[in-house]
Order: structure tokens, then sequence, then C-alpha cells
């Protein structure tokens, strides 16, 4: 976060003051940080996730990725199609003449 911090503060122009807002994570508030001076950090309260934007993108990422799945697996796709009381699927080159 130190580093972040110095090469940010250091791309912006003479005269400009950014503000960072930061959730409560323990890399955003490391006791011996130095904030430049040009750089002000904002932290959100605690337990507030509707105040941080990052936890919509996790929701949109969620909602993708259970498209899917659509029911739970009962067996491991190579089991499938195993014949009963064996532990490998046929061989379909056995077949070729």
């Amino acid at each position: 976060m130190q580093a972040f911090l110095g090469h940010f503060a250091a791309t912006l122009l003479e005269g400009v003051h950014a503000a960072l807002r930061l959730d409560g994570a323990g890399w955003h508030i490391a006791g011996r940080l130095t904030v430049p001076d040009n750089v002000s950090l904002i932290f959100l309260p605690p337990y507030a996730p509707e105040l941080n934007p990052i936890e919509r993108v996790w929701l949109l990422c969620a909602s993708a990725s259970s498209r899917f799945v659509s029911s739970p697996i009962s067996k491991p796709p190579s089991m499938a199609a195993a014949k009963p009381g064996t532990t490998s699927p046929p061989n379909p080159a056995a077949s070729l003449p």
C-alpha cells in the first residue's frame, strides 16, 4: 500500500489533491503507513458493503456464475458412462476396426 500511495501521489499534477475511498482491509490501515501530502484517505464505515462499489461487482460475478450451475452433480463426469462394477468409462477406441 505504501508503494502504491507513493507512485499514485507522484502521478498527480502540481496543486492537485486526491481523496481515496478505502474499506477496512488490513493492508489499507497499516500502522506505519505514510500518506503523502497531496492524498487524503477516506475510510468506509465497517460492515457497510452497500457503500463499497466493488461489492456490486461481486454480486454480478455471483449472478453470472450461477447460470452455469443448473443442478448438483451426482457423479463425476468420467464415472457417468462407466459400466456397473467398473471404475472407468468404456474405451470408445476399443470398438474401432
